[in-house]
């Protein structure tokens, strides 16, 4: 051989690489990795794939495994602490010893998990998302929505064999002052890998059918703080805050607190409380309205009786009148007073009936205004949401615009091209005179750099 050294067998070769990682790794070591894939055979082996990420690539990938008679143990300790199992997209601090077999390579045996750094890497990745929309500016565009008068039609997202979707629906239905309301559901997964994707397309159908709705109400019931990750997803909340009307959520228990509730127009914990927020705005919508409709009655009656006394008033004063004259004439004045008093009769009953039919047409006049002012509501709301639409769409043209101008100045892009950038001393040289013979200079390609020296110039 080159080197004069003596060949050696594959197995040897092994057996030494063996030896070595034993040398280095002779003890377990603590290692934090995202789980990427997992699965279980029927021996009750756990086989894991344990990745590294970095500026959104793979930079790091190993095989593991948890042997039968310890996966679960660790799996009951796990969800003990965490309230959801070992799963894919997990981030996990775990205790691993390496192997190294000559017929299956490298690998690690997970012999130990610590699911309280689990748990603090959900509530970081949390706050960092919260912290994005505040410096974004969006985080609170939905709350800032006006709550609607009368809410009656609702679009619901959640899965349909839901608890806290029966809860809701229940409450909603059978309210005790008998509202009725339009309640459309649009199913979703809840949680899992697809839940996210799964609620945007359920948001995208609500605005996408014929139904003017005048809330959206994104419920599921209690979960762990890993299921109710989903709901901590910055594409979702992102969408959250561009949506024309207002978002209820209830999501989980009372002790949860979700990005989407962040975000939303109203996080009111749990599905039935919900259903009692809209509830109570109706109620109090129905309350002004009987009241309106009080004010509207006393004054009509307040208008009657201020005529009516008049009425009484001048009878009086004509039967005053009439008494220091009553001696002298008697018989006139007896004959005169039964004419006042049937014209004042008469009188009065005209004015009765002029009142009460005033108040026929007030109360028309107030339907008609009221139905006047609903229509020109649902025209100016639908006008908003067209406007807010081909805003939207105009901007998203926008950036896409900027986003392709962006790309082709990269200067990634140009070099990607062929093109390189050269540096002396950490400047960048664009000429030849910059550089002499034997001067060390660095050429940036779009992959790597070489590092060259300079052996002649010349200048065009």
């Amino acid at each position: 051989m080159a080197n004069g050294s003596a060949p050696i067998t594959l197995s040897e070769l092994s057996e030494k690489i063996r030896n070595a990682i034993i040398e280095v790794f002779p003890f377990s070591v603590p290692v934090v990795a995202e789980i990427s894939e997992m699965s279980v055979n029927a021996n009750g082996h756990c086989y894991l794939e344990l990745v590294e990420h970095s500026r959104g690539q793979i930079i790091a990938r190993q095989r593991g495994i948890i042997y039968a008679n310890r996966f679960p143990l660790l799996q009951s300790y796990f969800s003990s602490v965490t309230g959801s199992e070992i799963q894919v997209g997990l981030q996990v601090l775990v205790m691993v010893r390496v192997s190294y077999h000559s017929l299956y390579g490298l690998s690690v045996e997970v012999n130990d998990i610590d699911p309280k750094y689990t748990l603090g890497d959900l509530e970081q990745q949390k706050q960092l998302i919260i912290n994005r929309l505040i410096e974004m500016g969006i985080h609170d565009m939905n709350k800032s929505l006006p709550l609607p008068k009368i809410i009656k039609n609702i679009a619901v997202i959640s899965s349909p064999t839901a608890a806290g979707y029966g809860d809701f629906v229940d409450h909603i239905e059978n309210n005790p002052y008998g509202f009725v309301f339009n309640v459309n559901l649009f199913e979703a997964y809840m949680q899992g890998a697809q839940a996210v994707k799964s609620i945007q397309n359920a948001i995208h159908a609500v605005f996408d059918s014929e139904t003017q709705y005048d809330v959206l109400v994104i419920i599921r019931g209690g979960g762990s703080k890993a299921e109710l990750a989903v709901f901590d997803d910055f594409e979702l909340a992102y969408l959250i805050t561009q949506l024309p009307i207002p978002v209820f959520t209830g999501i989980g228990h009372e002790r949860d607190n979700s990005v989407a509730d962040f975000v939303a127009n109203q996080g009111l914990k749990t599905p039935t409380a919900v259903a009692d927020f809209i509830v109570d705005l109706n109620l109090e919508a129905s309350s002004e309205l009987n009241d309106l409709q009080l004010r509207l009655r006393n004054s009509v009656n307040s208008l009657f009786n201020i005529e009516n006394q008049r009425l009484t008033n001048l009878e009086n004063s004509i039967k005053n009148g009439a008494y220091y004259y009553q001696a002298a004439n008697r018989e006139q004045l007896l004959e005169l007073d039964k004419r006042v008093s049937k014209v004042a009769q008469n009188f009065s009953h005209r004015q009765q009936v002029a009142l009460n039919d005033m108040g026929n047409r007030l109360k028309y006049s107030f339907k008609t205004f009221c139905a006047q002012q609903n229509t020109l509501t649902l025209y100016f709301e639908q006008k908003l949401k067209d406007t807010a639409k081909a805003n939207i769409k105009n901007l998203q043209q926008q950036l896409d615009i900027a986003e392709q101008k962006l790309t082709a100045i990269n200067p990634q892009t140009i070099l990607s091209l062929g093109y390189a950038i050269v540096s002396k001393d950490g400047k960048r040289i664009t000429d030849s005179e910059q550089a002499n013979v034997n001067d060390n200079i660095k050429i940036h390609l779009s992959k790597g750099s070489l590092d060259a020296q300079v052996t002649s110039s010349m200048n065009n």
